[in-house]
């Protein structure tokens, strides 16, 4: 009796000490899963700061590049490697035109003192007699000359498609610095005045466009940065 008591107490301690085993392994190997877990979710952290910084760099170097109406080369090259694993910042490349890249874009001040130019030039087209030569050119410009002050003179929009009248909607706007309304009364001119505005409008144009590309990875940064863990 003594012997099976003994050959009982041990099996149970036994069976105690291998259920404490199994429960032991069984808590390790769930912490293991957990640490696991939180290395990979760090590493997501660490990878998505990464990006978020790059991002940040980039917008900035665009930003850059529109105050001082300098190259994209840079800040294109930057987001063109970003590009490669973040669609939204595929699409803010793709609506850049190629000549920002390398050519950049004018500065407001530079187009609203360029406007001055090329809507004179536009005005002197559209009072110059078409196929006169030399001697229509110079009338055109002497009219110009002489409308100036009253075109110039305008404080509100007036009403009309007429191109003098477009052309005095556009300057107002320059003036406030909205180059957006600017623009898109331009559009409406046709033939040498149209000729004359192109350059300045196609300028315009460019810089809005990167502009809005630029709005579109400030609010991607934006969102990203809420997205990435804080401790």
């Amino acid at each position: 009796r003594i012997l099976e008591r003994e050959r009982g107490e041990l099996k149970a301690f036994f069976e105690k000490a291998g259920n404490q085993r199994a429960a032991t392994i069984e808590e390790l190997g769930s912490r293991v899963q957990a640490f696991n877990d939180l290395v990979v979710h760090d590493a997501d952290d660490v990878r998505a700061a990464s990006r978020l910084q790059a991002l940040l760099m980039a917008t900035a170097s665009v930003q850059h590049s529109l105050n001082k109406a300098k190259s994209l080369k840079d800040a294109m090259a930057m987001l063109t490697k970003l590009g490669e694993q973040d669609k939204l910042v595929k699409v803010a490349i793709d609506s850049i035109p190629p000549e920002a890249g390398t050519e950049g874009v004018s500065s407001v001040k530079e187009l609203c003192d360029r406007f001055g130019s090329a809507s004179f030039e536009a005005k002197r087209r559209l009072l110059a007699p078409e196929g006169g030569g030399m001697w229509s050119e110079m009338v055109g410009w002497g009219l110009a000359k002489g409308q100036a002050l009253i075109f110039w003179e305008a404080s509100v929009p007036p009403e009309g498609e007429e191109p003098d009248k477009v052309l005095t909607r556009a300057k107002l706007h320059v003036a406030k610095m909205d180059l957006a309304q600017a623009v898109a009364e331009l559009s409406a001119l046709s033939g040498r005045p149209a000729e004359a505005m192109s350059g300045w409008v196609d300028a315009a144009r460019r810089r809005l466009v990167v502009e809005q590309a630029h709005a579109l990875l400030r609010a991607h940064a934006a969102a990203l940065s809420a997205t990435v863990h804080k401790p």
